[in-house]
């Protein structure tokens, strides 16, 4: 019966709302993952903070390292 549409009777019977209850543990369901998203994007950050701090103390390093030779 290809072509015909869904009809949605969401509680109607029990008087659930049984497609707001089913968004709710979607939700909750995919709270895990958006913790370890929000994670991941914390430790980007920092490895791109820590990334530029070495970069800096490498360029003082060589600084120093050319005014001890000259």
């Amino acid at each position: 019966m290809a072509g015909i549409g869904t009809i949605n009777f969401g509680g109607l019977a029990s008087g659930l709302d049984t497609q707001q209850l089913i968004e709710d543990l979607m939700k909750i369901d995919s709270k895990p993952l958006d913790r370890l998203e929000t994670r991941q994007t914390t430790l980007k950050e920092q490895s791109t903070v820590f990334n530029a701090m070495k970069t800096s103390l490498t360029d003082l390093k060589n600084a120093i390292i050319d005014l001890k030779s000259s």
